[in-house]
């Protein structure tokens, strides 16, 4: 059985490696001039999230190409932050800050990727689920006195009217190409160079995903037949004929549009309900929880909340607040409003007061 899971996971490592651009619709040389692109972004421009996102999209010639170079931006410039694993209570981070800090876990990794796509009008879905056993991280997480959990964050993207998987945190640089130029002498020197991106989890095979992917939703698997969620990992390796399916011929695609289609899609209780009915977990709990710590979610010095950007945030809340009152009746709509009163106690107030006593100074 060892040696039948080995030889599996080889072949689709290999299939993977060798076909890569087949199923992207990009070829090599426009990968790599693409991926050339990304690794010489000024750096002028590298830690603005709005500058950033207008310089590649401008730089690409469609939204396939868009999203190739967003997955490429984790890669080359965003540091995976493993001492923050081990934090209990970790803060959100907000896109602008991960990229200004080139360092986060795959929920700021995921967010960051996914919130260029959305400045770019390219539907996007934040998908939540596990990864297999890890016994290091197991006992480290012991060690620093957390509850050891395997919850893991990435994406589902519409590209060219078909959804693809996308881990933009497994994202490696796998090769670095330098460019020499040689002068009257024949003394070589370097003029540049490109990190190739490593895209195993770029438009992800579906069947190769889910020997490390396990999401809460069926659809996020992106298989006609779906196995049962306990089953999952266990039984990937057997013989179709051999495993245990909760649903067959299952229309992902049209279960993804239905999704996409909300107006908060990763809080919508479809989605909630049917990760429920699958694998017994509250998918909207944790984006929910989210969305009532805006104000501790870390954020770079230069987009630091303005008076103006808590009333915008009111009116968000609003907008959540006629949302669930519609998806799911009353039953949060009372958490929302406490945390709008907190946010005006402990915030909105402490702020005019500043801008009070401004208004005073610059008087006298």
């Amino acid at each position: 059985m060892l040696k039948l899971k080995i030889f599996l996971y080889l072949t689709f490592l290999l299939f993977s490696i060798t076909n890569i651009s087949a199923w992207s619709g990009i070829d090599s040389l426009r990968g790599i001039q693409l991926d050339s692109i990304v690794t010489n972004i000024p750096k002028e421009v590298r830690k603005d999230i709005v500058v950033l996102h207008r310089y590649i999209h401008d730089k690409a010639q469609n939204n396939e190409e868009r999203v190739w170079m967003y997955f490429a931006i984790n890669a080359i410039y965003i540091r995976y932050e493993k001492e923050r694993v081990y934090k209990r209570k970790p803060k959100f981070y907000t896109p602008d800050y991960t990229l200004y800090k080139r360092k986060g876990v795959c929920r700021d990794q995921s967010e960051l990727f996914g919130e260029m796509c959305k400045l770019s009008g390219i539907p996007c879905i934040q998908v939540v689920g596990k990864t297999p056993f890890n016994l290091i991280l197991f006992l480290n997480q012991l060690i620093h006195f957390k509850i050891p959990s395997f919850y893991h964050q990435w994406c589902v993207v519409k590209i060219n009217n078909n959804w693809s998987l996308m881990d933009p945190t497994w994202a490696k640089v796998q090769q670095i190409k330098k460019y020499y130029s040689s002068d009257k002498q024949g003394h070589r020197k370097t003029i540049g160079k490109c990190k190739i991106v490593s895209r195993l989890y770029y438009d992800a095979i579906p069947e190769f995903n889910s020997l490390t992917h396990k999401p809460f939703h069926p659809a996020f698997l992106l298989l006609a037949n779906v196995p049962t969620y306990k089953s999952s990992f266990k039984e990937v390796y057997k013989t179709p004929e051999k495993r245990k399916y909760s649903q067959l011929n299952y229309n992902y695609n049209q279960a993804l549009d239905s999704i996409y289609n909300n107006d908060y899609p990763e809080l919508s209780s479809k989605l909630n309900s049917e990760s429920y009915f699958y694998s017994k977990k509250n998918y909207s709990s944790y984006f929910f929880n989210k969305e009532l710590s805006w104000h501790n979610n870390l954020t770079s010095k230069k987009y630091k909340p303005t008076l103006q950007d808590y009333y915008c945030h009111f009116e968000h809340l609003d907008s959540l607040s006629k949302y669930y009152e519609i998806e799911y009746g009353s039953s949060r709509i009372e958490y929302i409003d406490d945390y709008k009163e907190n946010i005006d106690t402990l915030y909105i107030k402490k702020i005019e007061h500043k801008q009070r006593n401004r208004t005073k100074i610059k008087h006298y």
